[in-house]
């Protein structure tokens, strides 16, 4: 191939990529500045509600990186149960 068509083939590779991340970013309603969305999911958050979690010993030990807690802790429930607005709670605590 010649240098011109090879740099137009990447260029044009390179537009694809950046128009699918751009049309996942549209799709998933992901901010530019992640800030913007922990703020929009904290004030969601009733008050007094996602307290309870933070005050389990499971969750403690996980947050002061007890050796016999696991790295990595695991939140599952049904979609619009709240596991982002407790993520945020839990970010901010």
């Amino acid at each position: 191939m010649q240098p011109l068509l090879i740099e137009a083939v990447l260029l044009s590779r390179h537009d694809q990529d950046r128009k699918q991340i751009e049309d996942l970013r549209n799709f998933l309603a992901v901010s530019e500045i992640p800030e913007d969305d922990l703020q929009s999911l904290e004030e969601l958050r009733h008050p007094g509600s996602c307290e309870w979690f933070t005050r389990t010993t499971t969750f403690q030990a996980w947050r002061d990186m007890h050796p016999n807690s696991h790295p990595n802790y695991w939140l599952t429930a049904q979609p619009g149960t709240g596991k982002s607005v407790m993520a945020a709670h839990i970010v901010r605590n």
